[in-house]
Parts: structure tokens; C-alpha cells; sequence
């Protein structure tokens, strides 16, 4: 007699909106009881959903009260439950209001199941390579001078960039404070001087110069100091990127 094979249940299918509600409230959930606190923006125009830091009483500090620093991070929460791929796209507006603030700036990526079943975990933090990134792409979109700009985006994928952690409290936080290290005030100062460095390692400035030869010699005399040089126009353009 044959034997009947089980099959598991087909899986619902959620509409994009209903996935994101049930993110949103799975984030709120496991940073209670993580013991974060994560106040809301209320209006997402300022590039992040959530202001998150530690629980009072939840970390030990260190140092004199005028002195003690606890860490706080802005923190951009995506759901998502696209098979076949592991990125997932942020606005290129959220990103120029979110990425270049001083203080530590996060994606966190909730990866459900279609039917809106947790799976896994992937936080991003935007500094160093992820940075320059969107530095960079900040920079070409200026250049394009796009009005559609708002509707451009930048991909992360999450499996690469991103550090997995498990959807519970404490996987919730031991992640985002591994990526935060134990240094608040460190963090911040570096990432400033992110801000600051990154794509210009070639130069800061580049200009143009253009001079007119009268004879053939002329640039030769420029070239060992015997005659100065006499520019007609000179251009001189910030070098980033």
C-alpha cells in the first residue's frame, strides 16, 4: 500500500502593507523586551522610524555623572518577504536625512515568511564601506540634478553587508550593540570624521587651467622656472567622489 505523502499547508500571501504592520510591531515587541527603548518618530520625513537606546538600569556606566555617555541610535526598520532575494531598497531622500547624522545610524531588516511568520534578522549599520556608499551616491544623484530624485533608491544586500541575528529580545540587542562597540563617544567621533574624509583620499580639490602658447618652446621655459605661467580662465572643482 502506498504511503501518502504530507505536504505542508500553502503559505498565505500578505499584502505588502499588512507585512510592514506586522514588522513594525514584531520590532516594538522584541526592543521591549530586549529592554530597549525605541520612541517612535512619529513622521517618517526624518529618514528613521525609531530613536533606540538602552533601558535605564538595563547597562552598567562608567565614569562621573557629568561624563557618562549610554548609546542611542537612529534605527530604519524594512520588512520584507521576497523570495529569491536578499536586498532590499532605501530612498535616496530617506538616506541624505538619515546616514549623515553624527550619531550611529541602522537598517534593521525583518525577514518574514509570505504569511508574516518571522524568519530572521539583518542589521546594517551605515558607516565605513555602507557609508561611502551612500555618500557617493548621494553625490552622483546631485550631479544628475534629477527631479525624480525622490523616487530613487539604494539597495542593500542584507545577507552581505548585514550582521544576522536571531528575532528575539536579546538578539535584537546584543546585535546592535555589537555593531555600536562599547566606545559611544569613539563611534561618533569616527563616524564625524567619515563624514568629513570619505571620498576624497585622491584629493579634495581638482582645478583647470588654461594658458595660451606663443611658440613651440614657450612650455618648456614654464617647465624649468624660467618663465611664469599667464592664465587665461581657471576652473576649480570640490574633487568628493
Amino acid at each position: 500500500m502506498a504511503k501518502k505523502i504530507r505536504r505542508s499547508p500553502k503559505r498565505a500571501v500578505l499584502p505588502a502593507d499588512e507585512l510592514g504592520n506586522i514588522g513594525e510591531s514584531l520590532f516594538q515587541g522584541l526592543a521591549a523586551v530586549g529592554r530597549l527603548v525605541a520612541n517612535k518618530s512619529g513622521i517618517d520625513q526624518k529618514g528613521w522610524d525609531y530613536v533606540v537606546q538602552p533601558a535605564r538600569g538595563s547597562i552598567a556606566l562608567s565614569g562621573s555623572l557629568d561624563q557618562r555617555l549610554e548609546w542611542s541610535s537612529n534605527v530604519q526598520v524594512k520588512t520584507t518577504a521576497k523570495k529569491g532575494g536578499t536586498r532590499i531598497g532605501v530612498k535616496i531622500s530617506t538616506l541624505e536625512l538619515f546616514a549623515k547624522r553624527s550619531e550611529p545610524s541602522l537598517i534593521i531588516v525583518l525577514v518574514l515568511e509570505t504569511d508574516g511568520e518571522p524568519k530572521r534578522g539583518y542589521i546594517i549599520s551605515l558607516i565605513g564601506k555602507q557609508l561611502k556608499r551612500v555618500l557617493r551616491r548621494l553625490r552622483q544623484a546631485e550631479a544628475q540634478d534629477d527631479p525624480n530624485i525622490a523616487k530613487q533608491t539604494l539597495s542593500f544586500d542584507y545577507k552581505k553587508v548585514g550582521r544576522a541575528f536571531k528575532l528575539t529580545g536579546e538578539g535584537l540587542r546584543e546585535a546592535i550593540e555589537a555593531e555600536l562597540g562599547s566606545d559611544h563617544s569613539a563611534y561618533i567621533v569616527d563616524k564625524q570624521r567619515q563624514l568629513q574624509e570619505l571620498g576624497y583620499e585622491d584629493a579634495e580639490l581638482v582645478g583647470q587651467v588654461a594658458f595660451r602658447l606663443e611658440d613651440e618652446n614657450q612650455l618648456g621655459r614654464i617647465y624649468l622656472g624660467l618663465e611664469p605661467i599667464r592664465t587665461e580662465a581657471m576652473k576649480v572643482f570640490d574633487a568628493r567622489f
